[in-house]
């Protein structure tokens, strides 16, 4: 993925998480593999799993460093 699409997507996810911040706190949001989860929780799930794809991408680019640095 370029660049470029990738930095649309980041753009998109963080537009699409402030809307889940304003949805009101009884607001339910349907996860495809964990089922309902209230706003609340929906948004710390979100806070661990964008954590979590930060990492992937941080040890992709080191490893990508290393091997061209060698």
């Amino acid at each position: 993925m370029p660049a470029t699409e990738l930095l649309l997507v980041l753009d998109e996810a963080d537009r699409q998480r402030e809307l889940a911040r304003q949805a009101p706190s009884d607001a339910w949001f349907e996860h495809f593999a964990f089922g309902p989860m209230n706003r609340d929780r929906t948004l710390k799930f979100l806070e661990i799993h964008d954590a979590h794809h930060a990492r992937i991408v941080a040890d992709i680019l080191a490893a990508s460093d290393s091997s061209n640095s060698g």
